[in-house]
């Protein structure tokens, strides 16, 4: 049997698990990764159930929290039992900041409020802030340098400071905010020297000048080069120049032109038969210059006509054939003639086509006649003679051995002639002549009788001419000749001829003042005070005082002539004149006043000359007024 006997026995479990081990509570930072550990329990009965629940309370910022871990141990029974963690996670780790030392800004950007430099921080945002504070140092003005602080925070409050030298630069160079013109001025102006003004965007600014002369090709002609440089305190630095051009375009100026005026004519009369004149001495100009105080003149001397001087004529005359007196003739009872040939087979007496006087530089004479027969127009000579420097009366006469003058009709002063020898001739024949060849020389050879030149000197009227004899030999249409003749002429000296005188006046520069003015030789003959022409003699009534004029006396007949008793001698004034009639020897003698008074215009004349008790020979009568002569000859016989 059995009993069965039935016992509850219950088991009772009130005992609650027990924590074997739970994670101790601990600290970390917020970037730090928290560490879950597990908490063990266990139970007296059974086994125990472990769970856990985690609360977060929120620190005072993002980053920092607390994580409260609560872990219950559970058996089967029910029973339990609780045990926390607390995992506080603090931020006390300060931001970290990043940036170079040094940072360069252009000071046109300063402040440009960019940050150069990084932040971070471990768990939460930040800022990142700055400030600058001016040091010394840097180029740029007022300041060139600062120190930056920067300033990280994070949301906790933790802080980091780095610091960075903020360098200002300053690379533009200064600008020139007023720059002189260039300009050009004449050398006598006074230079306008203005100044340059420059600014710099960002430091002050220096500005230094120098400037620099270019000289011209003269020293009145130049450029001044003036240039400024503008430097600010970085040392930036801008040029600009200036250039004067400093020029000469004035022209000299004429302060004294002797009286004349530019492009004046200054006439010049003869001072005498032999044509001397007295040529004014070329001006001396005086001129000044606005800058150049050796600024020079420049004459330029230029000789215009046919009768000017050269290099080795100092003058030249014209040859004409003698001229008649009243009745035709000359006074020496011919026909007007300039060259005789004497026993030649050909022409005896030619006139002179062409001829001139070369009054050589050395004293010397060189006379060229081209003559033609007084019987055959195409037939004739071109006579080359040259002659010896002239000697006046007392040198001639004074001279070793004999030595006269010739005078056939007595007119003129021979101690005014001037006389010298042939040193050589020529004439070579033309025309129907064409081929004769001459040879001259001077005759006679002992010299008693010169060549000789003045008034009355010609042998033939009272003007100024010249006479000599000659020697010829050589051909005539291929026959043999020789022979003595004689050459004649009247001579006008007095030809007009003009020198131009042209003055250029410059500077170095090249501006010129041009000036000019002519002195022209008019081919007259001076007057005197009395209106009369100006000769060689003195004025005391000789020959030589007097020149003959044609139409104030004229001589109409003189009968007879020859005559052995008696002659009548007719003649006519164009002027109511005073006259004096004289008879003169051939050599110019007085032999007896014939007539003094006064006498009517238009009006003949009549004066019986008693020749009986001359003796027997040439004479001549001669009828002079007012310097002016007329003469005829007379021939006596027994």
């Amino acid at each position: 049997n059995s009993s069965t006997s039935t016992q509850i026995v219950t088991l009772v479990d009130e005992t609650a698990p027990v924590f074997t081990s739970v994670p101790a509570d601990y600290t970390i930072e917020c970037d730090e990764e928290v560490i879950y550990d597990a908490a063990t329990a266990e139970d007296n009965c059974s086994g125990a159930d472990v769970t856990v629940s985690e609360e977060i309370v929120a620190g005072d910022c993002p980053a920092e929290y607390t994580i409260i871990r609560t872990f219950t141990a559970t058996d089967n029974c029910d029973n339990s039992s609780v045990a926390t963690q607390t995992i506080t996670v603090v931020d006390t780790t300060a931001p970290v900041i990043t940036n170079d030392a040094e940072v360069s800004i252009s000071c046109d950007d300063y402040p440009d409020g960019v940050l150069y430099a990084t932040a971070s921080d471990n768990c939460s945002d930040l800022t990142l802030t700055f400030a600058d504070v001016a040091i010394d140092g840097g180029c740029v003005l007022p300041v060139g340098q600062y120190e930056r602080t920067y300033t990280a925070t994070d949301a906790c409050g933790n802080t980091s400071t780095s610091t960075q030298l903020i360098i200002l630069t300053d690379d533009v160079a200064p600008e020139f905010t007023s720059i002189p013109a260039d300009y050009t001025t004449e050398c006598d102006e006074d230079l306008v020297l203005d100044d340059a003004t420059a600014s710099d965007n960002c430091s002050g600014v220096t500005i230094t000048y120098n400037d620099d002369m270019i000289e011209g090709d003269c020293p009145e002609s130049y450029e001044l080069i003036r240039v400024w440089t503008a430097t600010d305190n970085c040392g930036n630095s801008s040029s600009v120049s200036q250039t004067i051009t400093v020029e000469d375009t004035t022209a000299p100026q004429l302060t004294n032109t002797c009286g004349l005026m530019n492009g004046e004519v200054v006439e010049v009369c003869c001072d005498d038969l032999s044509g001397s004149v007295s040529i004014p001495a070329a001006c001396d100009l005086t001129f000044v210059d606005n800058c150049d105080a050796d600024a020079s003149s420049m004459l330029t001397e230029t000789c215009v006509g046919d009768n000017c001087p050269t290099e080795t004529v100092d003058s030249w005359c014209d040859i004409t054939t003698p001229e008649a007196l009243a009745d035709g003739e000359t006074c020496d009872n011919y026909s007007p003639h300039s060259m005789r040939l004497f026993n030649f087979p050909g022409s005896e007496f030619y006139t002179t086509i062409d001829g001139n006087v070369a009054n050589n530089t050395d004293g010397t004479q060189t006379y060229t006649m081209t003559v033609v027969a007084s019987d055959n127009a195409g037939a004739g000579w071109t006579v080359t003679a040259n002659y010896g420097a002239g000697m006046d009366w007392a040198t001639w006469s004074g001279q070793p051995g004999y030595h006269s003058y010739k005078s056939d009709c007595g007119l003129g002063d021979h101690t005014t002639w001037l006389y010298s020898m042939m040193d050589g001739g020529t004439a070579s024949g033309w025309g129907d002549y064409l081929g004769s060849e001459l040879t001259l020389s001077h005759q006679p050879s002992n010299g008693y009788f010169g060549f000789q030149v003045g008034e009355g000197a010609n042998n033939k009227n009272g003007s100024y001419g010249f006479s000599g004899w000659i020697y010829y030999s050589g051909t005539f249409l291929e026959a043999g000749v020789m022979g003595s003749g004689d050459l004649f002429g009247d001579l006008d000296c007095c030809l007009p001829y003009e020198i131009t005188r042209e003055y250029t006046v410059s500077d170095c520069s090249g501006n010129t003042t041009t000036f000019g003015y002519s002195v022209s030789m008019t081919g007259e003959a001076c007057e005197d005070g009395d209106g009369g022409i100006i000769g060689n003699s003195g004025g005391d009534g000789s020959n030589g005082d007097f020149v003959t004029l044609r139409d104030l006396i004229v001589i109409n007949s003189l009968m007879p002539n020859p005559t052995s008793d008696n002659s009548t001698l007719v003649f006519e004034t164009a002027e109511d004149i005073s006259v004096n009639i004289d008879l003169m020897t051939m050599s110019g003698s007085l032999v007896q006043d014939l007539f003094q008074g006064n006498v009517f215009s238009n009006w003949p004349m009549t004066l019986e000359i008693a020749t009986g008790n001359l003796d027997a020979g040439m004479y001549q009568i001669r009828i002079n007024s007012r310097d002016f002569v007329v003469t005829k000859k007379l021939l006596v016989t027994n």
